[in-house]
């Protein structure tokens, strides 16, 4: 079993350590979570494989009793947190997590990994979604075309670490088969909404304006280089992932209460 050193991160799903040299070991929070990590393990292979930037993966282990991944260790801040210490560079982090996003739409989905279509279908119909969401939700679904790219299901800056040798994207357990739509629509909600937390009213119009011009960019750069999808595209998907979004029990806040997987701090 690989050492666990300091831990270094932590998210709603599991805690990151200090592994051997050069490498982290991702413990989930609690047993019984998932599949052990081996669909993410999938997702992040078929990308790291087409030439996408996450980090290598090089073992499934159990910590505790606790599915726990060992993997390349990135060392670097994420875009989140270089955008809050330098907020000038807005402009330039949204452009460069948008073409990424793209990016990664470019990589056809390994087997082994749900289908979005599918796994939504299910979900919806889940009681943590008020009935209303739910029936607005699954009827605009059944009208929605499928897709067979591989899909992040939690791009955000907080996942997109900016390392020595470039961004890197992390946390995958939320990885799917599915239409680009869909994954950048999942990506303009998480985008918008959250609190600033106990700010001024100035405070709190700052950050709004600062979000709003983020999630625009971060499209515009994204739909810049995927011809075949349209903001249209992007919009028909929003009630279906946030409806997703509201069963996970999350809103908004600081950026470890909008990632659902795990981050390198």
């Amino acid at each position: 079993m690989s050492t666990l050193g300091r831990p270094i991160g932590a998210g709603r799903e599991c805690e990151v350590f200090e592994g051997e040299p050069g490498r982290v070991v991702r413990v989930a929070r609690r047993q019984g979570v998932g599949d052990g990590f081996g669909a993410e393990r999938v997702a992040m292979q078929a990308a790291r494989d087409a030439g996408f930037p996450v980090p290598r993966v090089y073992d499934l282990i159990e910590v505790d009793g606790r599915a726990a991944m060992v993997l390349d260790r990135v060392d670097g801040s994420d875009a989140f947190t270089r955008f809050a210490a330098r907020p000038w560079e807005l402009p330039q982090l949204a452009r460069i997590t948008g073409a990424l996003q793209a990016d990664l739409h470019r990589v056809r989905a390994p087997d082994g990994l749900p289908r979005l279509v599918e796994v939504a279908a299910e979900l919806l119909t889940e009681p943590a979604i008020p009935g209303a969401v739910q029936e607005r939700a699954a009827a605009r679904l059944v009208d929605l075309v499928d897709g067979d790219r591989l899909l992040h299901g939690d791009f955000h800056p907080g996942n997109v670490l900016l390392g020595t040798d470039g961004p890197v994207v992390i946390d995958w357990p939320n990885a799917v088969v599915g239409p680009p739509a869909a994954d950048l629509a999942m990506t303009m909600i998480i985008l918008s909404v959250g609190s600033p937390g106990e700010v001024s009213l100035v405070e709190r119009a700052l950050v709004a304006g600062a979000r709003r011009l983020y999630t625009r960019l971060h499209l515009k750069s994204a739909l810049a280089k995927e011809p075949s999808t349209t903001p249209a595209d992007v919009t028909a998907w929003v009630p279906v992932m946030a409806a997703l979004r509201l069963r996970a029990g999350i809103g908004g806040g600081a950026r470890r209460t909008i990632a659902s997987g795990c981050l390198v701090s």
